[in-house]
């Protein structure tokens, strides 16, 4: 709406303003976060009008360049800081899968990715590179699932780091799961070798871990366990009924929403038509 009402011609000063910002944050949640707001307003230029698109891009691929800078510093970043990270690392894949070949140099990402694989890092995050590095090629997943299991069969740690490295996966590659047996069969063996206790204790966080599916990745992920224990794949989920007054509430947001799309000329999105 601001590119439409003309305001976009300020463009070219707020960018370098943007630009000294992200290079002096040392925080790669807040610059991952930026990195992904830019992509966004760079992938809807053409429907926004906006013109100094070029200038765009290259604020967006030193965005980009500052959060890997600071990815190689994961090792010093504290565990409390793990979250946020993992967060920030999923915001980075979102933007590299989400643009075109060619717009940001993708092996940067994957070299770093690589460095960090040995490095000292806390559980959520370990999980979290092992994920990217199984995704583009540069570890076996056996490394992945060695991790997996490690974690899951700590007796001696507190639930939430037990589950951290599971959770930090299917919040950035839920597809490996579906993918690869051998961590499938990591996670299923982790699972079942909980005594009630313990797995009482874990459940809560299993049930937030699991919650980064959706629907569609629950049942893939359902059909293909079911397929392990040679089951079939409805024995494993249950159908939650949604009551009518939800359903009347939901689509009532839904038709507003659609609304102000509209009123602020961007129908192209309904219909995927949006670059």
């Amino acid at each position: 709406a601001a590119a439409q009402c003309g305001l976009d011609q300020s463009l070219g000063e707020l960018l370098p303003l943007l630009e000294q910002l992200v290079q002096e944050d040392a925080e790669l949640a807040r610059v991952c976060a930026a990195t992904r707001s830019l992509f966004i307003l760079w992938r809807a230029r053409r429907v926004l009008g906006m013109t100094g698109s070029v200038r765009l891009a290259q604020a967006l691929k030193g965005c980009y360049r500052r959060a890997i800078d600071l990815m190689r510093l994961l090792p010093q970043a504290g565990p409390d800081k793990a979250g946020a990270n993992v967060a920030a690392l999923a915001d980075l894949r979102e933007v590299l899968d989400g643009a075109p070949s060619g717009t940001f140099d993708h092996s940067l990402f994957d070299d770093t990715i690589a460095a960090l694989l040995d490095a000292p890092l806390e559980g959520s995050l370990a999980g979290a590179i092992a994920s990217l590095a199984v995704l583009s090629g540069r570890a076996e997943p056996g490394q992945l699932a060695t991790i997996l299991t490690g974690a899951l069969g700590g007796a001696n740690v507190q639930p939430e780091e037990c589950v951290a490295p599971l959770a930090a996966m299917l919040t950035l590659a839920p597809e490996l799961l579906r993918r690869l047996p051998e961590i499938r069969a990591s996670v299923d063996a982790g699972l079942a070798s909980f005594g009630e206790d313990r797995f009482i204790e874990l459940l809560p966080h299993l049930r937030l871990a699991f919650t980064a599916l959706n629907p569609v990745e629950a049942r893939n992920f359902a059909a293909s366990v079911a397929g392990d224990h040679k089951a079939e794949a409805d024995d494993l989920l249950a159908d939650l009924a949604v009551a009518p007054g939800e359903t009347a509430k939901n689509l009532k947001l839904s038709a507003e929403l659609e609304r102000l799309l509209l009123a602020d000329g961007l129908g192209a999105w309904l219909d995927g038509a949006h670059p």
